[in-house]
């Protein structure tokens, strides 16, 4: 049973939140993050969407730069350069 609870937003800043549930979610199931497709498969009438983001049921989030359908541990580091005091 696929099921998907998606947010659509608009420049504006207006957002409707939608359910889909099985052939209704069927069309958005291997999409990547970055994909436009019609709105037509969310109920909307026209129009394209893009795919931002996500998460799995456990809250790990979507990343575009991390490719699979598995979890994969991401380094991510910053460099403080400005922070450090030189004597």
């Amino acid at each position: 049973m696929t099921q998907f609870k998606i947010i659509i937003s608009d420049k504006k800043g207006k957002s409707v939140s939608k359910e889909l549930k099985d052939k209704e979610a069927q069309p958005l199931v291997g999409l990547r993050v970055g994909e436009i497709v019609d709105s037509s498969v969310v109920g909307i009438p026209s129009g394209k969407i893009q795919l931002r983001g996500g998460s799995d049921k456990s809250g790990t989030p979507i990343r575009s730069d991390v490719h699979g359908g598995v979890k994969k541990y991401v380094l991510l580091y910053f460099f403080l350069s400005h922070f450090f005091l030189f004597s």
